[in-house]
């Protein structure tokens, strides 16, 4: 008999930015601040538009359980409901 390992669901993130526009610009180091509210580490599925933009040395950022490698001048689109991980 197999034993089923139990996950968490994947927990949907909401736009929380109070300034009335709808839209927020927010370097990576302000994100990790953030990351009291919500782990970056982890997948996550925000409810919103993400448009990263690289501006200094790699990385890599899952979308969808797939890793994509990351450079410099590198542009990334996550759309409402994809799921995501830093």
């Amino acid at each position: 008999m197999v034993k089923k390992r139990h996950r968490a669901p994947i927990p949907f993130i909401r736009f929380e930015q109070g300034n009335g526009l709808g839209l927020e610009v927010v370097g990576l180091q302000q994100l990790i601040a953030r990351e009291v509210l919500h782990d970056l580490t982890q997948p996550q599925r925000p409810m919103f538009h993400h448009l990263l933009w690289v501006t200094a040395g790699p990385g890599v950022h899952t979308v969808d359980f797939r890793r994509l490698r990351l450079k410099p001048g590198c542009v990334l689109y996550v759309g409402p409901g994809q799921v995501q991980q830093f």
